[in-house]
């Protein structure tokens, strides 16, 4: 490997507990006084909010205790309140979370953090304590704020931001899928990095999936590596490998012939057809594809998958009320046993080759 170092980045390193589900990191140098930057995303459904006026408002409190021993009491430091101002209910119950970052001056002295979240509006609090190391941390951006969620859409940029560092100069930065390199750049340290994912047909013309984000760096005289797995959504509509993909995964629930248009729907006609199938099926898109994966996870290994015949039961009529398993009766075959009081049904599967493939018989 040479004189590497390679370092995979959980996102999200401060670890809270407590009831307010706060995600958060840092970024620490010291100077002649230390700079602690804390980056945050409190889901703002999670938040509190009160009728003033015509405006809904939720307002919570971010508080630092430190202390320059690795053990003993911390002392308070400072405090900051925060406010979410909404103009409509629906806005407070959005999936946007609400991100922000909090600026810091500490003693030079200071070891250690002790960091609190409380709505005011509540009871609902979260703390955590960490301990001071100066990081040449790297984190993903999203509309100007560090984003601690691993999953993004083609048509979303793809943004990072690097604190200053004096003992580095430059980035390297390459996205992979795999061992297929998306893109390679280079920028300058305490540069802006933007990519807008939709500029690239690889990403673009692909399923959706994981892909490996690797910066690397000279510092100190060692090369440094960091890396970061997200997730990318393509367009189920634009993209002819994620468009086929998704459509054969319908097969149980529709013929050949109506599978067979739906893979070659031209693009602009796939988002009405889509719409269209899904208005003449007795289950919602949502609830099918999750009894999908359901049936992927648990009956592919042995089985057939989609193909099983617990599979085809799955996904007619979901999560049986109760599950019997018999592995081990002398004289008989493995079976299960599925039964669903409500609807008056029971299903026996047998695995009868033995190999974990259970077979409908009754």
């Amino acid at each position: 490997m040479g004189n590497w170092l390679i370092l995979f980045l959980t996102i999200g390193s401060l670890l809270f507990k407590g009831d307010l589900p706060v995600r958060g990191d840092y970024f620490y140098s010291s100077d002649s006084l230390g700079h602690l930057e804390i980056f945050y995303e409190i889901p703002r459904s999670s938040l509190i909010f009160t009728k003033e006026g015509e405006d809904f408002v939720a307002r919570y409190e971010c508080a630092l205790w430190i202390s320059p021993e690795k053990r003993g009491d911390f002392s308070f430091h400072q405090k900051i309140r925060k406010e979410v101002r909404c103009s409509n209910y629906e806005e407070t119950k959005a999936e946007e979370p609400e991100a922000g970052r909090l600026f810091f001056s500490l003693p030079r002295n200071t070891i250690r953090c002790l960091l609190t979240f409380a709505c005011l509006n509540s009871d609902l609090s979260a703390t955590t304590q960490f301990s001071l190391t100066e990081k040449s941390e790297i984190f993903l951006q999203r509309g100007g704020n560090v984003t601690f969620r691993e999953t993004l859409s083609y048509s979303d940029t793809l943004s990072l931001y690097l604190p200053p560092n004096p003992h580095i100069t430059s980035y390297e930065i390459t996205l992979k899928r795999k061992k297929n390199e998306i893109f390679r750049k280079v920028i300058s340290a305490g540069a802006l990095f933007s990519y807008p994912l939709i500029n690239s047909s690889a990403i673009f013309n692909d399923t959706s999936g994981f892909y490996t984000l690797e910066i690397t760096y000279q510092k100190e005289g060692k090369r440094e590596k960091k890396e970061i797995l997200i997730f990318i959504n393509v367009s189920l509509f634009l993209s002819d490998r994620e468009w086929q993909r998704k459509v054969s995964l319908l097969f149980p629930i529709t013929t050949d012939e109506e599978l067979r248009r739906l893979k070659f729907t031209q693009k602009e006609e796939r988002q009405s057809a889509w719409q269209d199938f899904w208005e003449k099926q007795e289950i919602s898109e949502e609830e099918y594809f999750s009894r999908v994966d359901y049936c992927l996870k648990n009956f592919s290994i042995g089985d057939k998958g989609l193909a099983s015949d617990r599979a085809k039961i799955y996904l007619k009529y979901g999560q049986p009320d109760t599950i019997e398993e018999y592995p081990y009766e002398t004289g008989r075959k493995p079976y299960i046993i599925w039964r669903y009081y409500n609807l008056g049904l029971v299903f026996t599967f047998v695995d009868l080759k033995g190999i974990g493939e259970y077979v409908l018989v009754k």
